[in-house]
């Protein structure tokens, strides 16, 4: 089993099809309307909070299951941030990191959450809800689809998150 933080607000476990059948469950199997289903992610939950300290907060939890490799799976736990969750996030690529940083000059200081990460040689910037256009004169605007965003979580380089935005606009440190 790996656990690891996304974010502050993200977790991502894996589990192997030997770990799925501790539960007496299969990645076919998962349905969330199971107990059994039920009572591992409450596991899961409980098992991350004391390896990475990953807290749930009151309210709605995100969760998405994909299937891994050998017939395990991929489940990413996420906490929407207030008012968030009815609008899909705003995927955009960029073919080079100066791109990246004009483009996120463009946007406004208060710019929603964001995370920023690098694979093979383009940048991602995931936005908690879209941008206005200013974004597409730089680079292009992707289906946010989870299937997408769990691939380049997984696949990507973190550069920068929960929030990259403010990352980027940080002044440099003299010295």
């Amino acid at each position: 089993m790996q656990i690891q933080m996304e974010s502050t607000d993200a977790l991502r476990v894996e589990l192997t099809a030997r770990e799925l059948a501790r539960f007496g469950l299969t990645y076919e199997r998962l349905d969330y309307a199971d107990r059994r289903t039920r009572e591992m992610l409450r596991t899961l939950l409980r098992g991350a909070a004391r390896i990475t300290g990953f807290t749930r907060q009151p309210g709605r939890l995100m969760i998405e299951v994909f299937p891994a490799p050998g017939r395990g799976c991929l489940i990413y736990f996420t906490q929407p941030a207030p008012g968030e969750g009815a609008e899909p996030p705003g995927v955009y690529a960029f073919a080079s990191s100066e791109a990246l940083l004009a483009a996120v000059a463009t946007l406004p200081p208060d710019a929603p959450p964001s995370e920023l990460y690098e694979r093979d040689g383009q940048y991602y910037l995931v936005l908690a809800a879209r941008a206005g256009g200013a974004l597409l004169e730089y680079g292009s605007a992707l289906p946010a689809d989870p299937a997408r965003l769990a691939a380049l979580r997984e696949h990507g380089r973190l550069l920068a998150a929960p929030n990259a935005v403010s990352v980027l606009r940080a002044p440099p440190q003299n010295g």
